[in-house]
């Protein structure tokens, strides 16, 4: 893992509102997917419990 350091005061005002977006938008996608991985593995195991009355 490499470190990034992003010297804020270079930034504009409207630059840094991207950023802080770019970052929002990033930090929410992963945490969807980690969301969605654990309804996935929530749906499996309770697909497994679930007796199969089809036949």
């Amino acid at each position: 893992m490499r470190r990034l350091l992003i010297d804020l005061e270079v930034l504009s005002s409207g630059e840094q509102r991207d950023l802080a977006n770019a970052l929002l938008r990033a930090a929410w996608s992963a945490a969807l997917e980690e969301t969605r991985v654990m309804l996935l593995d929530l749906f499996i195991e309770v697909d497994q419990d679930v007796p199969d009355t089809t036949s």
